[in-house]
């Protein structure tokens, strides 16, 4: 489900210039005509979907249970994620420890 969220932007996108190509196409208009509606549609349909993106994210990850600082269950932070004002050392340190155990 997320990796289809994820693509939302562009599979809206993509549908949309395609049907008012096809639209476009069919009624008669000009190439040059029907490219600039097809790029037009395109971009105010992954704007859309952007939007959609990050609005269903939020639902996914909550839904799931996931959130971006998420934390191990003894308390120490996973690789994505890194405390603002912490040093290499200290998080080369931290790596070694946890695959010294």
């Amino acid at each position: 489900m997320k990796s289809f969220v994820l693509q939302l932007p562009t599979i809206l996108g993509s549908l949309a210039a395609m049907l008012v190509a096809f639209v476009s196409m069919v009624s008669g208009t000009s190439p040059g005509t029907c490219v600039a509606k097809s790029a037009a549609a395109f971009l105010v349909f992954a704007g859309f979907g952007l939007v959609l993106r990050f609005a269903l994210v939020e639902v996914v990850d909550a839904a799931t249970g996931l959130s971006a600082g998420a934390e191990h269950g003894d308390g120490s932070v996973g690789l994505d994620v890194i405390v603002p004002g912490s040093s290499v050392a200290d998080l080369l340190g931290s790596a070694t420890d946890s695959s010294d155990k």
